[in-house]
């Protein structure tokens, strides 16, 4: 017979929108004064240690993004992406699911795509794609790879993230 398990999980989400812009002068260099615009989905997925021997472990998605940043990058969007743990069975956790769009001041958009797992997936990550490093594309051409290192994304089990 299987044993039924109590397995205690933990959901932090935030969802962040609407326009952001002060001209006070508390304001003056920061992100306040250069109003922003977030439609952002963040979410963190934890099963902590004491749940389950063995399974503990955090998982991070966000969709959407921001516009209205100042600097190179005027905007940034996420689509699907994720990152979840080995613990959870992935054969891919140093490389996140999905992809993240960026436009530059000049209005072109660069797409960086990533290998990893989807999560809850059986499916296994080639091990040469396995490298936490996705593949920049610009209007369809490859120009390259963007290299991350998402381990803070799902460390710290246990704390809240914000």
């Amino acid at each position: 017979t299987e044993e039924a398990h109590d397995v205690q999980h933990i959901i932090w989400y935030s969802v962040i929108q609407g326009s952001y812009a002060y001209d006070g002068p508390e304001a003056a260099g920061t992100w306040l004064s250069e109003g922003i615009s977030p439609d952002l989905t963040l979410q963190i997925a934890e099963i902590p240690e004491e749940a389950e021997a063995g399974v503990s472990g955090r998982t991070f998605t966000a969709d959407g993004g921001v516009s209205g940043l100042s600097g190179d990058i005027g905007t940034f969007l996420f689509d699907s992406f994720q990152v979840w743990p080995a613990e959870f069975g992935n054969s891919c956790p140093e490389e996140p699911h999905g992809m993240i769009s960026v436009r530059d001041e000049d209005g072109l958009w660069y797409d960086v795509v990533f290998d990893g797992s989807e999560p809850w997936s059986s499916e296994p990550v080639l091990t040469s794609l396995c490298d936490g490093c996705g593949s920049v594309y610009f209007r369809g051409e490859n120009l390259g790879e963007a290299c991350v290192d998402v381990s803070g994304l799902i460390s710290d089990v246990g704390v809240a993230p914000w």
